[in-house]
């Protein structure tokens, strides 16, 4: 999972967006939460990048157990929450560059059409 953290910062930092923290101390259906604040259009906008465990995983260790990564506009309070919901990726073998991109593309498009 590590590797994929670094690939999705990497493109969101080249896409102007900062870290501004990363939580791990979370639900039981979140591995990890990041903020996000924007350093070019919309400057100060922040976006929540959750990191969502299987439903079904029954270990230890939540990094095993990621499915998905989703994009909302608040913190998400249960695992079902959609309401702020910006974007989700799931983590099929073999797609994550291609899913990648078009998972950083409409967070990006959501940042530059605030307002419009």
């Amino acid at each position: 999972m590590k590797h994929y953290k670094s690939l999705l910062l990497k493109k969101l930092v080249d896409s102007g967006w900062e870290l501004k923290t990363q939580d791990s101390d979370t639900e039981w259906w979140l591995e990890e939460l990041w903020e996000v604040e924007s350093i070019k259009q919309q400057y100060g906008y922040r976006v929540y990048v959750s990191f969502l465990v299987d439903l079904q995983y029954e270990g230890t260790r939540k990094s095993q157990a990621v499915w998905a990564i989703g994009a909302a506009t608040e913190i998400p309070e249960s695992y079902s929450s959609e309401e702020q919901n910006i974007c989700t990726m799931d983590l099929q073998k073999g797609k994550f560059d291609e899913k990648l991109s078009s998972f950083v593309d409409k967070i990006n498009h959501h940042r530059n059409n605030i307002g419009l």
